[in-house]
């Protein structure tokens, strides 16, 4: 809608591929749109947010500044493509030096990494545990000193029955 006037840029939270660049001729279908908002300058800007209060829409500054808040959340209908914002010339302009992005993530389902589970010395050894995606307000304690409280968890190396987790009881 703006061919041959100044088109702004979008700012996009999205899943893109590795190659998403319009000035590097990625097709469209690599840039998976979540959320997008479009920065025009003037007078684009108040032709398309006429009352400034369309969410949709930021003023891009003559000074090259825009700031926005973009809400987000990880999609459950698209898998494809690495989470960022990502900004590009709006209107199908084509414009390297505009084109940037910054990669975001979201914690995964909880997991651990153990440094070693096999050939353990049989006199003994130190594991490193490592762990990510634990929420650290999720476990309440249900006795002193921790009752109600957050309460971490154990850390633990034994041998257990095949049925040992305490929410399986």
């Amino acid at each position: 809608p703006l061919n041959g006037q100044a088109a702004g840029v979008y700012v996009v939270f999205g899943r893109f591929d590795s190659n998403w660049r319009p000035s590097a001729a990625a097709p469209s279908s690599g840039r998976r749109i979540i959320k997008q908002i479009w920065a025009l300058p003037e007078p684009a800007y108040s032709t398309f947010n006429p009352t400034g209060t369309d969410p949709g829409f930021a003023l891009l500054n003559s000074d090259g500044t825009f700031s926005v808040n973009i809400d987000v959340a990880p999609s459950t209908t698209i898998t494809a493509g690495n989470y960022g914002i990502f900004v590009y010339p709006g209107s199908g302009a084509v414009n390297a030096a505009n084109e940037f992005e910054r990669r975001v993530s979201f914690p995964t389902d909880p997991e651990i990494s153990v440094s070693k589970t096999t050939d353990l010395n049989p006199a003994g050894e130190t594991l490193t545990v490592t762990a990510k995606g634990i929420d650290p307000t999720g476990n309440l304690g249900t006795r002193p000193p921790l009752n109600g409280q957050a309460a971490g968890v154990y850390v633990v190396f034994g041998r257990f029955d095949s049925n040992w987790r305490p929410s399986a009881a």
